[in-house]
């Protein structure tokens, strides 16, 4: 039986990409009536490659009497990081037609940052075989 430990370099393409939206109601402007404001959003998207690391290890042994000779069986696991991604967005403002010909802003433009870690855990079962 062998056990062991794996580490190294690893790289790999990331990416983020979606849409905020703002949806609202509001409450009247000068005792009027409740209106809906029209939905504001907007799309973001980063994508890069990044250089992080890989670590596990595993075990993989024979079992004589299971397998026939030169075959072995191994269960492994792998935790990836990549690192993150940071990327933002910006909201546009709500605009609604107003009285007399004005437009009536509700929500001023905003920004939101977005910040996106990515790990992955592998595990693999497997069975080796050996020429001899």
């Amino acid at each position: 039986m062998l056990i062991y430990g794996t580490g190294g370099l690893a790289y790999g393409r990331v990416g983020v990409s979606g849409n905020t939206i703002i949806s609202e109601t509001s409450t009247g402007l000068n005792s009027g009536p409740p209106f809906a404001i029209p939905p504001s959003g907007s799309q973001f998207d980063a994508f890069k490659t990044n250089v992080r690391f890989a670590v596990g290890g595993g075990i993989e042994g024979k079992w004589s009497y299971l397998l026939p000779a030169g075959w072995t069986w191994k269960v492994e696991y792998l935790y990836l990081d990549l690192g993150s991604l940071n990327t933002g967005t910006t909201l546009v403002p709500t605009t609604f037609p107003g009285s007399g010909g004005f437009t009536n802003a509700i929500i001023s433009a905003q920004t939101g940052a977005i910040h996106t870690h990515f790990t992955d855990n592998i595990v693999r079962v497997g069975l080796n075989y050996q020429f001899h």
